[in-house]
């Protein structure tokens, strides 16, 4: 618990051969004012050299990694996402899973070689049981292979708000929306299957109607967003280049 009281950061067992990391994300933000305000003491706790020793002693150990956090990374002002995308490219055969919050949609995001663009990671966001901005209440339920650690998908529940709200006193229902990755016909999690799937946003619109409903958790807000911007918001978050994209991704709901 010492890092946790002083920087808001821990790492656990969660199972043998499998270690959780859950970082401090606001305060990588440029919403955490302090830290907007002071960049030249950017890392006050020490979390980015934590991270790279914890990420060592895993890789030591045999262990596989998730990280998990409150905010994205694509809303991590630019020197940090300079100083952890590399780490996790270096890394990248160790870390099995990035699964984030604060955002109250579900979307997801590949991180890439800033020099080759290939993307290594996937950074996952699954929405919220809360109803802001007019969405449905739900929740994701990941699978994973207990042999070896790999998360190998999720299956993703949300009540309809609007019939639970006209029938009060039935208990709401939370049925199974759908299963990734077969449900958008896909045979892994990969990156490179992700990079596939948001091309494949454009010419297949039977696809996009059902990544919409995924992404606002079938709300019944009418969102206006094309196949183009769906598809660009997975692919273009950038390793080590502009922050311009990121900050505007960053709280796209």
């Amino acid at each position: 618990l010492r890092t946790l009281r002083y920087g808001g950061f821990y790492a656990a067992r969660a199972r043998p051969g499998l270690r959780v990391i859950s970082m401090h994300t606001t305060i990588l933000c440029d919403m955490d004012y302090y830290t907007a305000l002071n960049l030249t003491i950017y890392d006050v706790s020490g979390q980015i050299p934590w991270v790279n020793d914890t990420l060592r002693q895993a890789r030591e150990l045999g262990e596989k990694v998730i990280f998990i956090g409150h905010t994205r990374p694509t809303g991590w002002m630019q020197p940090f996402q300079d100083a952890f995308f590399p780490m996790f490219q270096a890394y990248s055969d160790i870390i099995v899973g990035y699964l984030y919050g604060h955002a109250h949609s579900a979307p997801l995001n590949l991180m890439r070689d800033a020099v080759t663009e290939k993307p290594f990671a996937v950074s996952y966001t699954a929405g919220s049981i809360t109803t802001y901005q007019d969405l449905n209440p739900g929740f994701r339920q990941w699978d994973y292979n207990r042999t070896d650690n790999e998360l190998t998908g999720w299956g993703e529940y949300w009540m309809n708000l609007t019939d639970a709200n006209l029938h009060p006193d039935e208990a709401p229902e939370w049925p199974l929306r759908y299963h990734a990755p077969e449900d958008f016909n896909m045979t892994s999690l990969s990156p490179d299957q992700w990079a596939d799937f948001a091309n494949r946003l454009l010419v297949e619109p039977e696809l996009f109607e059902l990544w919409t409903a995924a992404y606002f958790k079938g709300g019944p807000r009418i969102f206006k967003r094309g196949a183009q911007e769906a598809a660009d918001e997975i692919l273009d978050l950038p390793s080590n280049k502009s922050a311009s994209a990121t900050q505007g991704h960053g709280h796209r709901h």
